[in-house]
């Protein structure tokens, strides 16, 4: 591989793994967002994922529209967005 899968140059890409590992989980849009389809094979993006779960942050699918009104998995400290 002659160039990392994801340009880690980019303070965007920082900012969105650093959000990941506080909340213990990346969305599927925003994988998407770090690894455009066009600029990853299927094989490069199972690694990213197998080593983003490494570090504790688990990929979830997320339904556009509806991100905001997601629970955080079990693992993350953060609370719900939203008042009980």
């Amino acid at each position: 591989m002659d160039q990392p899968i994801i340009d880690l140059g980019k303070a965007a890409n920082w900012k969105v793994i650093r959000l990941a590992k506080k909340r213990g989980y990346i969305t599927s849009e925003e994988l998407d967002r770090l690894l455009p389809p066009w600029a990853a094979t299927p094989e490069q993006v199972d690694d990213v994922v197998n080593q983003l779960a490494e570090a504790g942050i688990a990929l979830v699918e997320v339904e556009e529209g509806i991100e905001s009104q997601m629970s955080p998995p079990a693992n993350s400290n953060e609370p719900p967005d939203w008042p009980h």
